[in-house]
């Protein structure tokens, strides 16, 4: 039996005249009457994840990689989008009705660009890939783009960024003369040399909140190159006092939290630089918790930073999620604690509507549904859920949508107050306990919130039942 969707059979069975196939690429196969079905769980292709990007509602898993050595993984698994509950699958393989995309291996980072609803995805190894609102596709590499081949004759594209005006910024992996391109939303390109043969090495583009570009090294090299195009400028952040003053040399995550701090994750731990206009004078802060340096002790491998501002951080012993401004611990997952399949944290996502947080460890993914959400200040479509719960419910009730930061109150329909919170960004949480922690009793909940001005007022329902 000959099949296009037999790519990988691993065993077959015979079971009352019909033919099952297990294949390791498309999943459970029946055959009928000369036709295969299959029969797929609502999960990304594969479990192996290297880098989580999110945007809108999307939550976008790149399924490539490489090695400290810059040594590619080799890898087809290409990349996977969960919307609305679902989970799509986009690689060349895909012979089901998931979308087939261009023969691109090693897809490592992702960049949305609003203005133009395209989806920019790195190859290590191939160029940029480009999806089109329409769905479909278009590769750039060295025969249609400023991008150019490394020593290994190949194309390889480590980070992008997308700035205020939806432009995308690229880096071009293992080419010194000009690391960085800029595609801009009219489609032409722009170069640049960023003036260090460091910047060959880079793996990671942030853009802070003054434009200018942070270049992280990879992690055998080290340090931060920061760059500023209008001026030409740069400035090389290491070790050291008046050097940058970095905890340690090898930094592995950077993220943009929502005060336009930068915060660092090196091999010793945290590192924030909270005034970004002053990048190119001031040394790098390292924030305290219990009378140390935040997780000095620990290899940070991610950052995210959720509606709330509070910080979730990867490292290779679990997962901790700290207030704003790292002072404070909210939580900690481990194996021994959570769902987490493996305490190496590689990458963090949240999805910034519903507060969902997506964790990518070296074993598999695992998210979590957070209590914070990004509000732009207004109520926007408020849920309450789950909704109705059960009596000895022992989850949290999240109410997401909210007005950021509103006062959230909650009474039984006499109107006595039963719980009082505040929204971390745009969304709150409730225990179902009273403030005795005692279970809330079954019947109708009043949940009502606004501004300390009055404004942005909600009023809502949910039920606890037998």
């Amino acid at each position: 039996i000959t099949d296009p969707i037999l790519a990988n059979p691993q065993e077959v069975v015979l079971v009352n005249n019909l033919l099952w196939t297990a294949d390791a690429e498309n999943g459970l196969l029946l055959r009928q009457n000369g036709v295969f079905q299959s029969f797929l769980p609502n999960a990304p292709f594969r479990n192996e994840t290297f880098e989580l990007y999110t945007y809108d509602d999307n939550v976008v898993t790149l399924g490539g990689g490489y090695n400290t050595s810059a040594t590619p993984d080799n890898s087809s698994a290409g990349f996977y989008i969960f919307k609305d509950g679902n989970w799509q699958n986009f690689n060349k393989n895909q012979t089901l009705p998931s979308q087939k995309i261009p023969d691109v291996k090693d897809l490592v980072a992702a960049a949305y660009s609003p203005a133009t609803q395209n989806l920019y995805l790195a190859s290590f190894g191939d160029g940029l890939l480009l999806k089109k609102p329409d769905q479909t596709f278009e590769v750039f590499n060295q025969n249609n783009s400023p991008l150019r081949t490394d020593i290994t004759n190949r194309v390889k594209v480590t980070g992008l960024a997308t700035d205020a005006e939806s432009n995308v910024w690229v880096i071009n992996y293992g080419v010194s003369q000009t690391p960085l391109h800029v595609r801009k939303t009219d489609n032409t390109w722009q170069s640049f040399n960023v003036g260090t043969s460091l910047a060959a090495s880079a793996v990671e583009i942030l853009i802070d909140q003054t434009n200018y570009k942070w270049l992280r090294i990879n992690t055998s090299e080290g340090g931060i190159i920061i760059f500023d195009e209008k001026t030409q400028r740069n400035r090389y952040l290491t070790t050291g006092s008046g050097r940058g003053n970095l905890p340690g040399q090898s930094v592995y995550s950077m993220a943009l939290d929502k005060d336009g701090a930068v915060w660092l994750g090196t091999e010793r731990g945290i590192a924030v630089l909270f005034n970004t206009s002053q990048a190119f004078l001031e040394d790098i802060s390292l924030p305290f918790f219990e009378n140390r340096p935040l997780l000095r002790e620990e290899i940070v491998t991610a950052i995210a930073v959720d509606g709330g501002n509070r910080k979730w951080i990867g490292t290779r012993t679990g997962l901790w999620l700290f207030n704003a401004d790292g002072s404070q611990l909210i939580e900690r997952f481990t194996t021994n604690n959570s769902p987490l399949p493996s305490n190496i944290v590689q990458s963090i996502g949240i999805q910034p509507i519903t507060g969902e947080v997506f964790v990518a460890t070296d074993k598999g993914l695992v998210s979590y549904r957070g209590s914070s959400t990004i509000s732009d200040g207004t109520n926007q479509q408020v849920k309450v859920f789950p909704n109705p719960v059960r009596f000895g419910f022992q989850g949290l009730v999240g109410i997401s949508g909210l007005a950021s930061n509103a006062t959230v109150k909650i009474t039984d329909v006499t109107g006595r107050l039963v719980y009082q919170t505040q929204a971390n960004g745009g969304t709150a949480i409730w225990n179902v306990q009273d403030y005795k922690s005692r279970q809330a009793k079954t019947g109708i909940y009043l949940i009502f919130s606004a501004l300390p001005d009055g404004t942005q007022g909600f009023v809502g329902k949910m039920a606890v039942i037998e």
